[in-house]
Parts: C-alpha cells; sequence; structure tokens
C-alpha cells in the first residue's frame, strides 16, 4: 500500500504515512477477506439451505410413510420407509413400524 499523496510505500496496517504525516485511506476492496470470515460465511449459507430443507423433508416423509402404512400387506415393503421415517420424521414412529409384523398388517 502506498500513500496517495507523497507515494511512500506504507504497512498496511499504517493509519498515517510516517513520511509527510497524512492521514491513510482506506481503499474499498483492497483488505481481504480472513479465510476464517469467508468460511464462516460458506457454512452460513449451506446451514440456511439445509434448515429449509429440514422443514420439508420430515412432512415429506411423513406423508409417504402414513400412505404406505395404508397400503401395506407385508412387513418388508414398510422397511426403506421405515429407516427413513426413524431419521427424519419421527425416531419413535420409526421404531415402531420396524417391529410391525404382517399378522399386524394384516389383521386391519
Amino acid at each position: 500500500m502506498f500513500c496517495q499523496k507523497c507515494g511512500n510505500e506504507l504497512f498496511d496496517e499504517a493509519v498515517i504515512c510516517p513520511k509527510c504525516g497524512c492521514q491513510v485511506q482506506d481503499i474499498p476492496g483492497e483488505k481481504a477477506s480472513s479465510g476464517k470470515v469467508t468460511a464462516a460465511k460458506v457454512f452460513i449459507i449451506i446451514g440456511a439451505i439445509v434448515g429449509v430443507w429440514m422443514l420439508f423433508i420430515p412432512t415429506i416423509v411423513g406423508i409417504i410413510a402414513y400412505n404406505k402404512l395404508q397400503t401395506a400387506t407385508r412387513k418388508e415393503e414398510l422397511t426403506g420407509v421405515s429407516i427413513c421415517t426413524l431419521l427424519f420424521c419421527s425416531t419413535i414412529a420409526g421404531i415402531i413400524m420396524l417391529t410391525i409384523d404382517d399378522k399386524d398388517l394384516m389383521g386391519r
């Protein structure tokens, strides 16, 4: 960085020029942002995107699981949706769905 008045080379942290005493003006965009600041910004954006999706995923999985419970006739038909329910929607409902027997499904 250089003094705008006398052209003397300055340290990046300089507030005044040691040669002419002129106040150093910050030049917009000259300072590079820290790697941590950039990383924080990236993770804030990723977190916001994931947060929005996490509002919809349990709802979608819940609807699919509910419909699958209405139509399933064998336990094997519930395995995949049971695990998804366990992970994304309701732990208790997922565990119950995994423990359902064929006779529970046919007894409706």
